[in-house]
C-alpha cells in the first residue's frame, strides 16, 4: 500500500528524507518545466505526480523558488517556468502589487497600536 507523503514545516530530519526532498524537488521541476503559460500544471497533477499531498506540493514549489527557480503561478491556477524575461516580470509585479497591498492594509490594522 502506498503512503502519501506529507510536509513537516518544512524539515526534513535525515538523510533519507533530504534525499526524498531533492527528488520530489528535481521531479517537479521536470514536469513544471515540460508546462506552459498556455498549458500550466496544475498543482493537483504536481501532487499526484510526486505521489504527496497537496500541501507538500506547494511547499516542492516554495522550496524550488529560494534556490532561485523562476516557477509563476499561473492566475487561472497551475504552474509554468518562466519562459522569458518578460512574463517573469509579469508575474513578479503581481506579487510585488499584493505585498504592498497587504503591508498597507497590516499597517490599517495597526493604526497607533504600536
Amino acid at each position: 500500500m502506498n503512503k502519501k507523503r506529507n510536509a513537516h514545516e518544512g524539515q526534513f530530519q535525515n538523510n533519507q528524507e533530504n534525499y526524498n526532498r531533492q527528488s520530489l524537488e528535481s521531479q517537479a521541476m521536470t514536469l513544471i518545466k515540460s508546462a506552459s503559460e498556455q498549458n500550466p500544471v496544475t498543482r493537483k497533477k504536481l501532487a499526484r505526480h510526486l505521489d504527496v499531498d497537496d500541501r507538500t506540493a506547494r511547499l516542492v514549489i516554495e522550496v524550488l523558488r529560494h534556490n532561485g527557480e523562476r516557477i509563476i503561478a499561473h492566475e487561472k491556477g497551475g504552474y509554468f517556468y518562466a519562459e522569458n524575461e518578460k512574463q517573469y516580470r509579469r508575474w513578479r509585479d503581481s506579487i510585488t502589487a499584493r505585498i504592498r497591498n497587504m503591508n498597507h492594509m497590516l499597517q490599517k490594522m495597526d493604526g497607533d497600536r504600536k
